[in-house]
């Protein structure tokens, strides 16, 4: 796997749309020109090491002999995060000795919170939109199966759910 090159002096996550980048209805996640790409997408041609990145935004030095796996680690960044908070309500009714009346409340997601997917990935060139467009944007939002069956017994993956039951116990 080969990783981009840190831009010093860049801060790693950008919360505003950048024009050129952000695409209409996507949430700008990760700054663009904080990462430059060991590849030029629009050359193919590699891109100078992480100590000649001034030279590489500038576009000098190019030469396949300086290809490198760029100075990022694995997991070095963090996406956005999960929230997802169930509630779950029962309450018995005594009707005789022997007979009760059973109650339950399911709700999936109670507070109704989004939960964004990763944002797209794929270093372009800082400062060269056209290498950057939708690179660290989040574009869908991610939610676990939450019906009553499970997602692959034709369960539900709605952001959220509620769900009655009456039984009766005897």
């Amino acid at each position: 796997m080969v990783y981009a090159n840190l831009v010093p002096g860049q801060p790693l996550y950008h919360s505003g749309a950048i024009n050129g980048v952000t695409q209409p209805g996507q949430v700008q996640f990760l700054n663009p020109n904080a990462f430059l790409s060991v590849v030029d997408p629009n050359t193919l041609a590699c891109v100078p090491p992480s100590a000649n990145i001034a030279s590489a935004v500038a576009g000098e030095n190019s030469t396949p002999a300086l290809c490198n796996f760029g100075n990022m680690q694995r997991n070095f960044l963090r996406g956005p995060g999960f929230h997802w908070s169930d509630f779950f309500l029962t309450k018995n009714f005594k009707l005789t000795e022997q007979v009760n009346f059973q109650v339950s409340g399911q709700f999936f997601n109670v507070f109704n919170h989004p939960n964004f997917s990763f944002p797209a990935n794929g270093a372009g060139i800082p400062g060269e939109t056209s290498t950057l467009t939708g690179f660290g944007a989040i574009s869908s939002t991610v939610s676990p199966a939450t019906g009553l069956l499970g997602s692959f017994l034709g369960g539900d993956s709605s952001v959220r759910m509620i769900a009655f039951q009456g039984r009766l116990n005897f």
